[in-house]
């Protein structure tokens, strides 16, 4: 832990960690997948949780998405960590204060397009720190900048966006491969690529290139958890 990280609020071990903002998703599902771990509410997420039926463990935000008197409310039922600074969104203060070997995401994406942006750039500067999978009504989002496996039906989506400059050494399993491509936000992306055989590997060209997003449909949630959580550790990986 360096002097610049603060000491997590909560330390998961084992388990995923749940957060819960306050954009698009699947009620359901997040009662579903809400009792694999620790669940943290993450400011308006609050409300979220409620509507579930889950008592989260933490609230934690700049907490102006909840109401004075639900604040109080929450004080008793659960640990609450206001942040007043206004540097960082929600979603990075909430990541710089837990730690856990795979992280589920419940309403960073959906709702409104310019803080489903800033989320894809706190994950892109956290894929070191952190395995982030956000979880929208219709798609399942990873950010990495390392490898990326996971077993799939032939012919399903998987669509690789490039955040940064990424320069890829080769993919297997996809219909159209990335062998040898650079891609770039402003120059070639991989929308709407899809699965060509059961098992999809991507290869960055070495371990110095920028984030990319993978995207598949919401059904991949929990093999894309599988995935995340089968990584080595944060504190192993190169």
């Amino acid at each position: 832990m360096n002097a610049d990280t603060p000491t997590p609020l909560i330390d998961e071990l084992t388990r995923p960690l749940i957060l819960v903002g306050n954009g698009a998703y699947d009620t359901a599902m997040l009662a579903k997948f809400a009792p694999l771990g620790p669940v943290v509410a993450v400011d308006g997420g609050y409300y979220g949780c409620r509507v579930a039926g889950i008592t989260p463990d933490l609230l934690i935000g700049d907490m102006d998405s909840v109401a004075a008197e639900d604040l109080i409310d929450a004080r008793t039922r659960m640990r609450v960590h206001p942040l007043a600074e206004q540097d960082s969104t929600d979603l990075e203060k909430a990541l710089r204060h837990v730690r856990a070997p795979a992280i589920l995401g419940f309403g960073f994406l959906g709702k409104r397009l310019d803080h489903s942006l800033a989320a894809l750039s706190v994950l892109a500067r956290y894929t070191r720190q952190h395995r982030v999978m956000l979880v929208g009504s219709d798609d399942v989002l990873h950010v990495t900048s390392g490898r990326f496996k996971m077993a799939m039906k032939i012919g399903d989506r998987l669509s690789v966006w490039p955040i940064g400059q990424v320069d890829f050494a080769r993919s297997s399993g996809l219909y159209w491969p990335l062998d040898g491509l650079a891609m770039a936000p402003d120059k070639q992306v991989g929308t709407s690529n899809k699965a060509d055989a059961e098992m999809v590997e991507i290869y960055p060209a070495d371990n110095r290139q920028a984030a990319y997003a993978i995207l598949a449909g919401n059904h991949y949630l929990e093999e894309m958890l599988s995935c995340l959580l089968a990584l080595p550790s944060v504190s192993d990986a190169p």
